[in-house]
Order: structure tokens, then C-alpha cells, then sequence
């Protein structure tokens, strides 16, 4: 909620499974407006093709023919970015509560269902903001998907550039563009103590690894200069 700085921060990217962040913004509000909804159980019958494999995929992924609860589903979409698990949960959630979300943020709505559609980096900051404002969820539920982002399987990028025990709440996102360019972004907020900062960074070129080399030196880069500015 201070100064901020971007970096070419009007280009439009893909943002790939950045976008489980907002289902899961949305699920939790279904949950605030009808209790129990994290407690129904849903079975995973068969894998679904979402178009694109990903290379960093869960390393235990969902069992055909269990039961899981909402609740678990969310967590393991989160942690692991499980595109089954996020297949499941956008079947059931009603589409009016992604629909509210995206409009009350001013984030064109069609990037629910087109994958085509592209957004900025300002406007993805928007739902990082508004769970560690709690100005949508309540706090309860804003402070329960900042932990569950926290504790992603990821640990490159952004992670990486800042040192343990700093908590990080964040979410990658990875896609092939039809121009064959990778594209790998990072977006959370870095707990650093007293001075908390929100940085995203959205990136593209042909080799993934460097992309993602990128992200963890600027974010190495940054948390040394938020160190230099408040560190004592």
C-alpha cells in the first residue's frame, strides 16, 4: 500500500495458473455466504485434458476414484498448483462468484474462460492485495489462502531469492505461447519483518530456466535493497 515502481509493468502476459489464485479468492467467498461448502466431497473420476503439460507438475498427483473434500482440493491446487484439483473445484463453484470478483477488481472477466486472454502485471497485483488487506474475504479466511500460498512446493523463483526463514505467499504460473515463447511469472508478498512488499514478475523468452533464473536474482535484488533501506 505504499510507493510502488514497475518495469514495462502495461504489457499483457498469460497468465496461466496465476489464475487459481482468484478460484480460490472466490471459493472462500462461496464459503463465507454458504458454511459447509468445504465439506462436501468430490471424487476425481477421470484426468482432464487442459491443453498444456506442465513441466512443473504436482509431485503426487490426485488418485482416480478417491474422494476428496473442497477443503483438500483447494489446498492441493495451492500448494502444488494441481490442475485437476482446480478442474474440479471451477465445475462447482457458481460462476457469479468469480464473475463479482473480477469486475469489483476492474479485471476483465473473459480470462475466467478464454485462454487466450492476456492481463498485466498491475492488474494480477490486485488479489494479492486485497487478501493481505482483507478488503474481500474476511480476515480470517484472507490470512488462511496467504498461508496456503506460503507454502507452495515451488521453491525457485521468487523463493529463492529470499533468505529462510522470510515467509513468502506466492504463485507461479507457467505457459507455451502458439509463438513457442515460454512465458513463467511469480507473484506474492515477501514477509519481510516490519516492511512487508508485494512483488510480481511476469517474463518470456525460449529457455524456462532462465527465465525463471531471472525472478529469483530480482528477487534477490529487491529483498537486499528493502535490507539495505530498513535492516538494521
Amino acid at each position: 500500500n505504499g510507493p510502488i515502481v514497475g518495469i514495462n509493468q502495461g504489457d499483457n502476459f498469460a497468465p496461466a495458473s496465476l489464475l487459481k489464485v482468484p478460484v480460490l479468492i472466490a471459493y472462500l467467498k462461496w464459503a463465507e455466504d454458504k458454511p459447509g461448502v468445504l465439506d462436501e466431497k468430490i471424487t476425481f473420476t477421470n484426468p482432464v485434458d487442459v491443453g498444456y503439460v506442465q513441466q512443473f507438475a504436482p509431485s503426487a498427483p490426485l488418485e482416480v476414484g478417491k474422494t476428496y473434500t473442497a477443503k483438500e482440493l483447494l489446498e492441493i491446487m495451492t500448494k502444488y498448483s494441481d490442475n485437476q484439483a482446480l478442474v474440479l473445484l471451477f465445475k462447482r463453484i457458481p460462476p457469479q462468484y468469480q464473475e463479482d470478483l473480477y469486475n469489483l477488481l476492474g479485471v476483465d472477466s473473459k480470462l475466467i474462460t478464454d485462454p487466450t486472454a492476456r492481463l498485466t502485471i498491475r492488474q494480477y497485483s490486485i488479489f494479492f492485495r486485497i487478501l493481505f488487506n482483507a478488503s474481500f474475504l474476511s480476515r480470517t479466511n484472507s490470512e488462511y489462502a496467504l498461508d496456503l500460498l506460503s507454502q507452495s512446493s515451488f521453491e525457485d523463483g521468487l523463493r529463492a531469492g529470499v533468505p529462510f526463514p522470510t515467509v513468502v505467499s506466492h504463485k507461479f504460473g507457467e505457459r507455451k505461447t502458439s509463438n513457442d515463447l515460454q512465458q513463467f511469472h511469480d507473484c506474492g508478498i515477501v514477509y519481510y519483518p516490519k516492511h512487508p512488499y508485494l512483488l510480481c514478475l511476469m517474463t518470456r523468452g525460449s529457455d524456462v530456466g532462465a527465465l525463471i533464473d531471472a525472478i529469483a536474482r530480482t528477487s534477490d535484488f529487491v529483498y537486499k535493497e528493502i535490507d539495505r533501506q530498513y535492516g538494521k
